[in-house]
């Protein structure tokens, strides 16, 4: 028999407290920064939601991209949060979670310039100056998403652990092209099916 427990309750402030302690700090009063930091503090939740830099980027660059309609917006945050699920896999350490972030980012701004050319082309700019430089912001914006893409895929290899000595020692090797397998090889894999 399994056992489950429920998911942890969210808590939030009362709503009428909350926007008193906001507006009061946003108003530049000092004295207000405390009962911020204990509302902060008591609901983790809350400042989590609240200071995802990574999440704030990507509905800035979605609602850039989306150009005002709602059905792109959404459509948009659709594909990026089907990307960003696939790119975070099962379990990802909090490295590889940080650089799948910075990944889809990469992705939503490099597809956005690429769009962004496009259309500053069809509309005629061929080699004016607005033309150039989207093609200066697309070349780093691709390079800028193949060097994240690159890091992610460089951390989790270092992060996969690798054959033991002894898995090594042990492995049964393939074939290569034309059946040329050393002879010492060869032995060691007869003793293997052997033992």
């Amino acid at each position: 028999m399994t056992e489950t427990t429920d998911p942890p309750k969210v808590t939030t402030p009362d709503p009428a407290r909350m926007k008193a302690i906001l507006d009061r700090a946003n108003s530049g009063d000092p004295a207000a920064l405390p009962a911020l930091r204990k509302v902060l503090d008591d609901h983790p939740d809350l400042a989590a939601a609240l200071g995802d830099l990574a999440r704030h980027g990507r509905q800035s660059l979605i609602d850039l991209a989306a150009g005002g309609s709602p059905l792109a917006r959404e459509a948009l945050n659709h594909q990026v949060d089907v990307l960003r699920t696939r790119l975070l896999g099962e379990a990802p350490s909090e490295l590889e979670r940080l650089l799948a972030e910075r990944l889809v980012v990469c992705w939503i701004e490099a597809n956005h310039t690429s769009v962004d050319l496009t259309a500053r082309l069809q509309g005629g700019g061929g080699a004016d100056a607005g033309c150039l430089a989207a093609v200066k912001r697309l070349d780093r914006a691709n390079a800028r998403f193949l060097a994240a893409a690159k890091t992610l895929a460089t951390v989790r290899r270092l992060l996969k652990p690798g054959l033991s000595a002894l898995d090594f020692a042990t492995a049964v090797l393939p074939e290569g092209p034309g059946g040329a397998v050393p002879a010492r090889v060869k032995e060691r894999n007869a003793m293997a099916a052997v033992n």
